[in-house]
């Protein structure tokens, strides 16, 4: 009798194992499964919850009919939203999308709280932005060619910037073999007035930035980035705008990406990459996104996770720069 006793509770535990391998495998193959929760670590109105707030209105479509939950965890340089991701379950049901900010935060600091390869899986990019360097109309620099040769021969010449676009601008100019003095700011606003002002030589801006200066008041030197200048450009500014490509020079572009806790399933994370992938072609989506100036510049799963680590490199190089 014990021994009857015995076998049917090992028969009941392994019934109980299968059961809830079964279901697990039942809960990712339905997945998502409930509402996603789709964390923005900004503030409401910024650049990344515009996005989301634009992505959210279609995303029942594409995920399965559940809708998301969109979530303002700002904080730390979008880190603070990045650690409650971590403090949540790695089933797929908790999304975070964020820039390239954090990941330059990080590699700014000696300590980092956050190890931006080991604690995220990256499941797509949704788009990208460029930096571009500006000069004067009236400024001596009026090619790329007048900054080296200024430059190398002692001439202190600033470029003043966001952190994100100095790294950029960093990247491209040492590459070149030059040393400028980077002028940090906490905001575009206060670094375009001072570059208006005559304060620093050269401002690093994004495409936005770019168009709305040039060509009245200032000129396009490079686009510093790896990814080519989007379509109307040059037709915007009034003439060709050279790229880092055309110095033989890796270029450095800041992404928007999608991650996920990273202890979640391979499986999973690909699905939440197709998923993205058919939202951010969606009609409603791109027209909404084209009405306040933003580029889908989608990379799926696999080709994601390898340009993150990619950029995650060159963040950490050229952050060296600015300390």
């Amino acid at each position: 009798m014990q021994f009857s006793l015995k076998l049917m509770g090992a028969v009941a535990a392994v019934a109980m194992m299968t059961a809830g391998a079964v279901n697990s495998a039942h809960a990712q193959s339905e997945w998502p499964s409930k509402t996603i929760t789709w964390i923005v670590p900004y503030g409401a109105g910024g650049g990344t919850d515009r996005w989301s707030r634009i992505l959210a209105g279609s995303a029942a479509d594409h995920f399965n009919g559940h809708g998301w939950h969109v979530r303002n965890r700002p904080g730390g340089s979008g880190v603070a939203g990045w650690k409650w991701l971590l403090d949540r379950p790695a089933d797929g049901h908790s999304i975070l999308i964020n820039s390239a900010t954090p990941v330059i935060a990080l590699a700014l600091e000696s300590k980092p709280s956050v190890n931006p390869v080991e604690d995220v899986k990256i499941c797509a990019f949704v788009s990208a932005f460029r930096s571009y360097t500006l000069t004067l109309k009236d400024s001596p620099y009026q090619s790329v060619d007048d900054v080296v040769t200024a430059a190398k021969a002692g001439k202190k010449i600033t470029l003043g910037g966001t952190q994100s676009h100095l790294l950029g601008q960093a990247n491209f100019w040492s590459s070149l073999g030059v040393e400028l003095t980077y002028v940090g700011y906490d905001g575009t606003g206060q670094a375009n007035a001072d570059f208006l002002g005559g304060h620093v030589d050269l401002a690093g801006v994004t495409g936005t930035g770019a168009t709305g200066l040039a060509p009245e008041k200032a000129t396009i030197l490079v686009n510093t980035s790896e990814l080519g200048n989007p379509e109307g450009l040059e037709d915007a500014v009034g003439g060709p705008v050279k790229t880092a490509a055309d110095y033989n020079v890796e270029g450095l572009s800041f992404m928007r990406w999608v991650g996920v806790h990273p202890d979640t399933s391979d499986d999973i994370c690909q699905k939440i990459s197709d998923s993205v992938g058919t939202l951010v072609k969606d009609k409603a989506v791109t027209g909404l996104l084209k009405r306040i100036k933003e580029e889908v510049i989608y990379s799926p799963m696999e080709e994601a996770q390898q340009k993150y680590k990619s950029a995650v490199a060159k963040f950490q190089k050229a952050a060296a720069l600015l300390k």
